[in-house]
């Protein structure tokens, strides 16, 4: 009987490890955009990364054109996050898929300036 099930290639790994680490890309994305680093924020996620804001679908391009007007604007955003996070073939992780639902918005932006 011919075996069909695909190749164990995934080395064996720590899941404590991994947990932190998928948890640490996550956290090194919204540093990256507290501090308007964008090649940090690019480093991030993955070339085909899509960020989904409520109802509108965006890649890393259109998000970073999209918070750039607010660089010099202080507000406080709140949201809830669901995040797909992948592991690369060096072993590190880098974020995939964002999902981002706004919770409320403090500051100069909900004041509207």
């Amino acid at each position: 009987m011919l075996d069909r099930s695909p190749p164990d290639t995934d080395p064996v790994t720590d899941p404590a490890a991994d947990h932190a680490a998928a948890e640490a890309v996550v956290g090194d994305f919204f540093r990256a955009m507290e501090s308007w680093d964008h090649e940090a924020l690019r480093a991030t996620a993955t070339a085909d990364f899509e960020l989904v804001e409520d109802t509108l679908i965006m890649t890393m391009d259109d998000f970073v054109s999209m918070i750039e007007p607010y660089a010099a604007q202080e507000a406080v955003m709140r949201w809830i996050e669901s995040a797909v996070v992948l592991r690369q073939p060096d072993g590190g992780w880098k974020i995939d898929r964002l999902q981002s639902t706004s919770v409320s918005v403090e500051g100069a932006l909900a004041e509207g300036g």
